[in-house]
């Protein structure tokens, strides 16, 4: 394919830069026009698009909302894919593996870097940046030839090198190295000689200090007796072990210039980013680390120091992660905290390294944690101010204040610690709760909307509401309440924000450790089979599936009550999304809801998940913090799909996640996980009946249906168009031939007999929702028994307030808890409803309560999975 106008190639490379992703219309304008858009710069591109869609067949660039999209895989543009493979040769802890990736990753190079396009964006920003990469990684792969005694042919390749690049010293080293291996001293001292002569006319400077000091050595050191001195390959583990960052944020923007400028400023930068509790500053840090990564080529480092607990990490501690981090075997550790400090500046002399040491407690707790390297970046968070750091430290200092109220620019809020499902509400909390709810009802508010506002997971806000988190920040609640504040209710306002209580705060991601890493990537393929009766939820594949992922999310959560079909639609999706992940699949079953088992502990998953990548089990450390840090770092850089199903909450789910927004990860639970930043929800209701239809003939088998429409719908409707329920009945009746669809339809419609009939072997509708209600303190099972045994399924707060025999408020905090657990739906302000297998489950549960005698549910006690 030939493209002959410059501005139509440099659109094409404008998008294959940004393969998969939308670039903007402003964006686009100032690269294919850096010498000045024309005035209708708009109608312009979308000519060039067309004719360059015309060029590519018609179905490559799409158009956006706000600009256009290249439908192509990162892997699909030589460009991308040769700065992913040399990611993947950074990482690489063996020295094979390392060549021949670096050999794949040059052997893209077809000249210089967009050549042919006359573009001054490509030829200032990209270009360049590309060729540094191809001359880094050339270095690199002629330094593993040396080490391995492959230098015959490398004279040659760096005479040419050094031709076209004559003012490189780098590669005038390693041509100097080479004749000296092969005993060509004089002619090594010839080419010094020239080095020297050019650096001094051209720029008038002489040759730097290491090419001085392998002068120095040919001139009096037997030959070859240097080799590769001090530049052998050091097969360095490099770390990634900064948590995702979860929490968007908003503003803050000359905070993170001023960090970004002293990350550039050339020598050993320290800043303290400090401020009260609840002002941000993890989340702050966190986000600009992830944004200014890929700068730190020998990798970054994250530390918890929990200074602001009970039990800060002492220096010696946090010395020993840091040095397991970069490689050190747990074996060779010294004991004191000199040594420690001193291996550990020795080790990060000559690295580029950034480090994140949060929630310091003081400087005395931070100074042996810095590391000795120039290039290297340290950022400290602290509720402690610079009065504790004197003059000699050099500490940048960057404070952060109390955003006056919710809507103000640069607001950062802190989700509250959570409390375990089931966990009690305290005396205070529910002092607090009931103090915090009637100012959002009287503002005609539901509970997502101030979440939305101030950046408060509904979950969190529903738990300060209900009490179980007592421990909320000063700033968290003075802005709650400046958010909510209803006009003429000042005095409540007030009373909201000067009460009493312990105080709390995010539990902050913890220390991370990777171990060396001598072995190989595994690529792992988990994921079980597609469901192969898969059926309907078109707009929820439609959103999982999409190519241009417009939702920046890397983590999408998929809720809904017991047996609406979570585990197959994630499956569905994933199947969907491997070839988009080809570093591999992870599937782990958390087993949040399973009968006779507890849900799986996050240290026992990460075990499990660091195995799948071939980490060998005596690398895998122990603690889970550790674990969860090598977790991390063995993913970044890596395009890895991972789904975690059946989560019970967001404790058991936050270690498992990757740090790097390369991976993608598929949640399902039963519960709500809104205190999970940053993601994407999509919460499944039971099926249109068109598609309860499909499902219940398909799981019906190849036997024909005998029955009639009307009789069809009516059986389907009599599952609850719950798809768990349709795939039992359904079994049902492929299991006896002589049934037809009017006898199951009779069947289902007896009295107090239908969840004794959605049941096949161990699997049942009955055991499944057994499952969910144990899950539940005692207050929430007897409100849903209670609730359940209602003969209208909507449920108005004043009703339950009643039928529970308490007042309004503590009602509706049950109500929410149940709705938390999707036993309940909120259709609209005030009014809850239940879905009528959950009422028959309900009913029964009474029955049993009180003794008499009523319906009980059949099949077991093992759930289906669906």
């Amino acid at each position: 394919m030939q493209l002959t106008a410059n501005r139509l190639r440099t659109l094409l490379a404008a998008l294959a830069m940004s393969a998969g992703k939308t670039v903007s219309l402003e964006r686009l304008t100032e690269m294919v026009w850096s010498d000045g858009s024309p005035a209708n710069s708009r109608r312009s591109l979308q000519n060039y698009a067309a004719r360059l869609r015309s060029a590519l067949g018609g179905r490559w660039v799409e158009t956006r909302p706000n600009g256009f999209l290249l439908l192509v895989d990162a892997d699909d543009v030589d460009a991308l894919r040769f700065g992913r493979i040399l990611d993947r040769a950074a990482r690489a802890q063996d020295s094979d593996l390392e060549r021949r990736l670096l050999d794949e990753a040059l052997a893209l190079s077809r000249g210089e870097p967009f050549e042919d396009v006359a573009s001054h964006w490509l030829q200032e920003a990209e270009a360049p940046r590309l060729a540094e990469r191809y001359l880094a990684a050339l270095e690199r792969r002629i330094d593993l030839d040396l080490v391995e005694g492959r230098s015959r042919d490398l004279v040659a390749e760096l005479r040419r090198w050094t031709a076209r690049c004559p003012l490189r010293e780098s590669l005038w080293l390693r041509l100097l190295m080479v004749l000296d291996r092969q005993g060509r001293r004089a002619e090594a001292l010839e080419r010094y000689e020239e080095l020297r002569i050019r650096l001094a006319e051209d720029l008038g400077v002489n040759p730097n200090a290491e090419l001085q000091r392998l002068y120095a050595e040919l001139l009096v050191a037997p030959p070859a007796a240097s080799l590769i001195r001090g530049t052998a390959p050091r097969l360095r583990v490099i770390p990634r072990t900064i948590p995702a960052a979860a929490e968007e944020v908003i503003g803050r923007s000359a905070e993170l210039t001023a960090l970004s400028d002293l990350a550039q400023s050339g020598s050993a930068a320290v800043a303290l980013v400090t401020g009260p509790a609840g002002t941000g500053k993890t989340a702050m840090a966190i986000h600009w680390a992830h944004s200014i990564a890929d700068g730190f080529t020998d990798g970054q480092l994250y530390l918890d120091l929990r200074g602001s607990r009970d039990a800060p990490i002492e220096p010696a501690a946090a010395l020993r992660t840091s040095l397991r981090a970069l490689g050190v075997p747990a074996d060779d550790l010294p004991s004191d905290l000199v040594t420690l400090a001193g291996s550990y500046r020795t080790l990060t002399a000559d690295r580029r390294l950034l480090v994140l040491l949060d929630d310091a407690r003081d400087a005395e707790q931070v100074r042996p944690l810095l590391p000795a390297g120039r290039a290297c970046m340290t950022v400290i968070t602290s509720r402690c101010g610079a009065a504790d750091w004197d003059a000699t430290d050099a500490v940048r200092l960057i404070t952060l204040e109390k955003p006056p109220a919710a809507r103000e620019p640069g607001l950062i809020l802190p989700k509250p610690a959570l409390a375990d499902p089931g966990e009690e509400p305290s005396a205070a909390g529910r002092l607090f709760g009931t103090k915090l709810r009637p100012l959002r009802k009287l503002a005609a508010l539901t509970q997502e909307v101030p979440a939305e506002q101030a950046v408060l997971g509904a979950r969190a806000l529903q738990q300060l509401e209900t009490g179980i988190e007592a421990g909320a920040r000063d700033s968290l609640l003075r802005l709650l309440a400046e958010m909510l504040r209803p006009q003429g209710n000042e005095p409540a306002m007030s009373d909201l924000t000067t009460r009493e209580r312990p105080v709390g705060g995010s539990a902050a991601p913890t220390d991370h450790v990777l171990r060396a890493q001598r072995h190989h990537f595994t690529v792992p393929r988990q994921l079980p089979a597609d469901v192969a009766d898969f059926v309907g939820r078109a707009d929820e594949v439609a959103l999982l599936d999409d190519p241009a992922e417009r939702h920046p999310a890397m983590i999408t959560v998929i809720e809904g009550m017991a047996g609406v079909g979570k585990t197959a639609l994630a499956l569905h999706a994933a199947h969907r999304l491997a070839a988009r992940f080809p570093d591999g699949q992870l599937f782990v079953n958390l087993h949040g809801h399973t009968a006779d088992r507890a849900p799986v502990h996050p240290q026992e998953v990460l075990h499990r998940m660091l195995s799948a990548l071939g980490v060998p089990g005596h690398h895998i450390p122990h603690p889970a913090d550790d674990r969860a840090g090598l977790l991390r770092s063995l993913l970044a850089g890596h395009k890895i799909l991972i789904m975690l199903d059946d989560a019970v909450d967001e404790k058991q789910v936050l270690p498992l996640l990757p740090g790097s927004r390369d991976c993608r990860v598929l949640i399902t639970s039963r519960r709500r996980l809104a205190a999970l930043d940053g993601t994407r929800t999509v919460s499944l209701d039971v099926l249109p009946p068109a598609d309860a239809i499909t499902l219940f003939t398909r799981a019906a088998g190849s036997q024909p249906i005998v029955g009639t429409p009307a009789q069809l719908v009516q059986t389907v409707m009599r599952c609850g168009l719950l798809p768990l329920a349709i795939r039992l009945a359904a079994t049902r009746l492929s299991y006896h031939p002589a049934w037809d669809i009017a006898h199951l339809l009779t069947r289902l419609t007896e009295p107090h007999q239908r969840l004794t009939e959605l049941a096949v072997g161990n699997r049942s509708i009955a055991a499944t929702l057994d499952q969910a209600y144990r899950k539940l303190p005692e207050d929430q099972r007897r409100a849903y028994r209670l609730l359940g045994s209602r003969t209208t399924a909507d449920i108005p707060a004043e009703t339950a307030a009643a039928l529970l025999n308490t007042d309004v408020i503590t009602a509706e905090l049950l109500l929410e808890q149940l709705a938390g657990a999707h036993l309940l739906q909120e259709p609209e302000i005030g009014l809850y409803r239940m879905h009528e297998l959950l009422r028959d489950h309900a009913t029964q549960l009474m029955a049993r309560e009180n003794g008499t005698t009523g319906p009980r549910g059949g099949g077991g006690t093992a759930p289906l999975s669906h």
